[in-house]
């Protein structure tokens, strides 16, 4: 460890050593686009060395050079330009728009290669994309952008990462998100990574392009590289916004108020009371009858007391987010460097729930001599959550709120209401006195030293560490419980990960051939240490630590360490930039496999053939490229000692007595292996009128094999936890098109689009040791299936037959089989089986929560100085299930229902208000129901939606001013600009969110359930960035 500290020192030191440059012949100039605008940050370089500088807001630029020197001035979107100084002082340039998207550079495994030379299927994130509005998380940044890749915002809770999944679900339940490499680290997660410190995110979406990463890839890979100052530059950039929460279209519910609420219970309470006297009606008034026939007593001997209460307004608030961040760049000959600090704040929408971050980086390169280059990226950062647990967990307070009685009022609790014990504690005291606290620290470096002995060689070790270390506190008083008694939890987590890795990059250039050569190891080692406990009947509400707890519920303290050895390599071939061949293989070697599995290799293989530059010669094609790859990747998302047979305590007979000791509850399995995906995949990239029209389609196959199952092994085997197996196969097929056009470009306006869709399905063709279904189950209840040739995770449950009249009733008929109980007005279930009776094998597929289809539509406008951006996203052709609809759209009497339920107490009344039997009937799309008579299953299409939505993302509007106005303040470069998130949103769907997935009764078998998720927010945003 002493060795490392003082090779971080030293690179520290170079980085920051002052730089020297000597003056030659100053040439100057003014850099324009072909209409004579003037272009800001143009660089300009002496080729083959690293001097240059970058013109001003205005195109000026200044460089000194020699008379043999050639400058090279490029800027993204326009033609590269060379010119030879000799005896020049001047050069005013006009750049041509065109061949940037041939040109740009495309981050893959290990090294970077233009677009135009791409053999397989990588996607780049727009960089003006994460400029020209306030981002805060990764999935905010890739929702809406690239064909392939499903960013699912499961939730709205401040802070909270959204679900990445690149090109489908690949396996059932080893998990498919992608593989993170931030500045050439390998990390499972971009919690806490500040969005303003990106340069550039590349998708790696096959196995051809992402094989280079072996055992973490069959996900995909997502190549992140932070910001860099570049050559000649000196910056100070300032980013500042300040935004304004509500809840976003949709999301706020329509629930009974207080006068709607009391005549739904004096409905529901009066139907209980003519049922219990034989169905006649003896006339009296609610008022007049016995406390089992009343909702609630006080109502009527102390009216004065009932309130109006909309607990949903209550527990929610209008929240403010902001940002600051200052970053510093200056980049001289011979080295650069970067610093930045971040501070980030939401207040969420529920009352006392907020995220806060901070966040500081440095990066910096040190070309030491002529062979020897260091560098260094470091990042550390802070963050803060509160009120995670009781705003988004089933039964938490802003659950809770949603369906409290209107009639209460909002400053009493419900151990000192006056008027006796109220059923349930206030959610708004809840939300403000529950404890409920996380604290995260991370840190994040990496460093490398690189030698070039010889022209073409590289020789990088590279040295990275990822450390974090979470704490978590809940600590619930008993005045706030409805049980008497103090509740409390901690939570803490260490999770440190190392990275050795040690590459040669040979490149070999002979007349129209090139080859590139990559040969590398690294060895990667991981540590995780967790505690957990959960205690209740603490001494007092004001001593919260665990030592005053009198009893513990549970408890859990585990240590678990992995490693992975690794060898790799890579070749590719270039002909006249007309024929390209990638060969790739990786050898991985998993401490998580059985002693008879633990190494696995991953080739992968791709061609393509650039016609463009071949065959057809027409000045309209820039680009017309086919491609195909075939490629393995590995999946080892295990815990460290799934191959092993474990011991978990358990009691057994002794001596006449019962004593405690362990006993196996997992098998060992030696043959553990790898979760293995095959990809095949064809692709058309295309670029048409000097680019005007670019993009790609692509095809994809992936096959998945070996899959890791969790199994349960027979009740006789003695063993009571699942067992990991290789078990299984699962594919993933569809189409992606990304289309770019430039529509209108002119000195004073252009508009751009940007469109891309994805189609991906899936199904299971094999599940193994005689396995045809896996039943996921909610609440004990079977709730989804996974079978063979069916998709992923279907629903599987009840399907709800319209309602019973009064003639299914007096005239049952196997066509049309009554639950048990039944009595006019309850919801029927179909016979799915046509058995003639209702039972378990009624259960059918009811679709699933993968979207078939997802579409992205970007449009950029520019006039002057005004810009302005719209993304509209729609998921289109998937399930949600509703689980909170059981509670509050399904008629219960003592919880707050959907306003609909209105309807109810108000529809074919008779005297006094009472309805009469004709009541039941169906109306505004929605079952009403009796709560006598048979019992509905709990899980049945009565809340299974279609979850298709469009929404309007994200509008952005902005301003740059002149240079000339804000040079007088020191100022290069000035924006303003305002932004508006979920401005519009459409769907069916009753709970606002459609993709909500409640991670206490969602897991890996159960996708798609909604459980009261917190609420998505519409944000409007001021901010400014500024340069000086």
């Amino acid at each position: 460890m002493k060795i490392t500290f003082n090779h971080l020192v030293m690179v520290i030191f170079l980085l920051f050593m002052p730089y020297f440059t000597y003056a030659q012949q100053n040439i100057t100039g003014v850099i324009s686009d072909e209409s004579g605008v003037p272009l800001p940050g143009v660089n300009v370089v002496i080729k083959g060395t690293n001097t240059g500088t970058t013109t001003d807001f205005n195109g000026n630029y200044s460089i000194n050079a020699s008379d043999t020197d050639i400058l090279t001035f490029s800027f993204v979107g326009f033609i590269d330009q060379e010119i030879e100084v000799g005896n020049a002082d001047s050069f005013n340039l006009s750049l041509q728009m065109g061949s940037d998207e041939l040109d740009e550079v495309v981050l893959t495994g290990y090294g970077t290669t233009k677009r135009a030379n791409l053999t397989n299927a990588v996607s780049k994130l727009n960089t003006e994309s994460l400029t020209d509005r306030p981002i805060m998380t990764l999935g905010e940044a890739f929702s809406g952008q690239l064909a392939g890749v499903y960013a699912q915002q499961s939730s709205g809770l401040p802070g909270s990462e959204f679900n990445i999944k690149v090109r489908g679900t690949n396996s059932i339940t080893s998990g498919s998100n992608p593989l993170y490499i931030i500045d050439g680290m390998p990390v499972e997660s971009m919690r806490d990574m500040n969005i303003g410190d990106i340069e550039s995110i590349d998708v790696l979406k096959d196995a051809s392009a992402g094989a280079i990463y072996g055992a973490r890839a069959a996900g995909g890979v997502v190549i992140i590289k932070t910001k860099q100052a570049k050559v000649g530059q000196t910056k100070i950039d300032l980013d500042i916004y300040t935004g304004i929460e509500g809840i976003a279209p949709g999301n706020h519910l329509d629930v009974l108020t207080g006068p709607e609420y009391i005549e739904y219970r004096e409905w529901g309470q009066t139907l209980r009371y003519i049922n219990d006297n034989g169905g006649v009606y003896d006339g009296t008034t609610v008022g007049e009858r016995s406390n089992k026939y009343h909702p609630r007593r006080w109502w009527y001997t102390n009216p004065e007391s009932i309130a109006d209460t909309n607990w949903q307004d209550a527990i929610t608030q209008q929240a403010v987010r902001k940002n600051y961040q200052v970053s510093i760049f200056k980049g001289v000959e011979g080295g650069n460097f970067m610093i930045s600090s971040n501070y980030n704040a939401t207040d969420g929408l529920v009352v006392n729930t907020k995220y806060e971050r901070f966040s500081f980086r440095a990066n910096g390169n040190y070309k030491i001599n002529d062979i020897i280059t260091a560098g260094l990226s470091l990042s550390t950062t802070v963050s803060k959550e509160y009120g995670r647990r009781e705003a988004e967990r089933k039964e938490g307070a802003y659950m809770r709120a949603l369906v409290a009685d209107p009639t209460i009022p909002v400053d009493f609790n419900h151990r000192n209401h006056p008027l006796g014990l109220i059923d349930n504690p206030n959610p708004v005291l809840q939300m403000q006195h529950i404890k409920d606290y996380g604290k995260r620290k991370r840190s994040l470096v990496t460093s490398y030293l690189t030698i070039s002995p010889v022209e073409g060689l590289d020789i990088k070790a590279q040295f990275g560490f990822d450390a974090e270390d979470f704490t978590y506190d809940w600590f619930k008083p008993m005045w706030l419980n409805k049980k008497a008694r103090r509740e409390a939890r901690n939570e803490h987590r260490n999770d440190n990960k190392f990275l050795y890795q040690l590459t040669a990059k040979y490149d070999l250039v002979f007349g129209a051939h090139s080859l590139d050569f990559l040969v590398g190891t690294s060895f990667e080692e991981q540590d995780w240490e967790y505690t957990f406990l959960d205690s209740w009947d603490f001494g007092s509400d004001d001593i919260q630590t665990f030592n005053a707890a009198t009893a513990f519920r549970q408890w859990n303290d585990y240590e678990m360490q992995a490693s992975l050895m690794s060898y790799f390599g890579r070749a590719v071939y270039n002909f006249d930039d007309k024929y390209l061949v990638n060969f790739t293989i990786r050898r991985d070697g998993s401490s998580k496999f059985g002693a008879n599995n633990k190494w696995g290799i991953f080739p992968a293989a791709s061609v393509a053939w650039r016609l463009s530059n071949d065959i057809i010669d027409n000045p309209n094609i820039n680009q017309l490229k086919i491609r195909a790859s075939w490629g393995q990747a590995g999946n080892d998302r295990i815990g460290a000692y799934s191959s092993f047979g474990q011991l978990s305590g358990a009691n057994y007979s002794f001596g006449n007595s019962l004593s405690y000791g362990f006993a196996p509850s997992t098998a060992s399995n030696p043959d553990l292996s790898w979760e293995t995906t095959t990809t095949q995949g064809v692709g058309i990239d295309f670029g048409f009128f000097g680019n005007r029209i670019y993009g790609s389609i692509d095809y994809y196959k992936n096959i998945t094999s070996d899959v890791l199952l969790e199994v349960e092994l027979p009740a006789v085997s003695g063993l009571t936890q699942a067992s990991v197996l290789n078990s299984g196969e699962v594919e993933n097929w569809g189409w992606e098109l990304e289309l770019n056009t430039n529509n209108i470009t002119n000195q004073d306006f252009s508009w751009s689009s940007s469109l891309n869709f994805t189609n991906n399905e899936n199904k299971v063709t094999k599940l193994g040791y005689g396995i045809d279904q896996i039943i996921g189950t909610s609440r004990n209840q079977p709730t989804h299936r996974t079978m063979v040739g069916r998709p992923l995770h279907s629903y599987y449950m009840y399907k709800t037959d319209g309602i019973y009249s009064a003639s299914d009733i007096s005239n049952p008929s196997s066509d049309r089989p009554l639950l048990k109980n039944a009595v006019q007005g309850n919801v029927a279930i179909a016979d799915s089986d046509g058995s003639g009776d209702i039972g378990v094998t009624d259960r059918t597929e009811l679709g699933n929560n993968t979207p078939d289809y997802i579409i992205g539509f970007t449009n950029s406008f520019k006039y002057k100085n005004f810009d302005a951006r719209i993304l509209t996203t729609a998921i289109l052709d998937f399930k949600s299930y509703y689980f909170f609809g059981r509670y509050i759209d399904a008629g219960q009497q003592g919880r707050n229902q959907l306003g609909i339920w209105a309807n109810g107490a108000r529809r074919l009344p008779s005297t006094n208000g009472v309805p009469t039997g004709e009541a039941f009937t169906v109306g505004n799309g929605q079952a009403f129901y009796k709560e006598e008579g048979a019992k509905l299953p709990d899980f049945t299409d009565r809340w299974l939606y279609d979850g298709d939505y469009l929404r309007i993302k994200n509008i952005t509007v902005g301003y740059t001013f002149d240079q000339e106005t804000i040079s007088q303040v020191g100022m290069k470069n000035m924006r303003v600009y305002l932004s508006a998130d979920n401005v519009f949103n459409s769907t069916d769907y009753p709970g606002g969110n459609p993709e909500a997935n409640n991670s206490e009764v969602e897991n890996s078998l159960t996708e798609g359930v909604d459980y009261a998720g917190y609420p998505l927010s519409r944000v409007v945003t001021l901010g400014l960035r500024a340069t000086f």
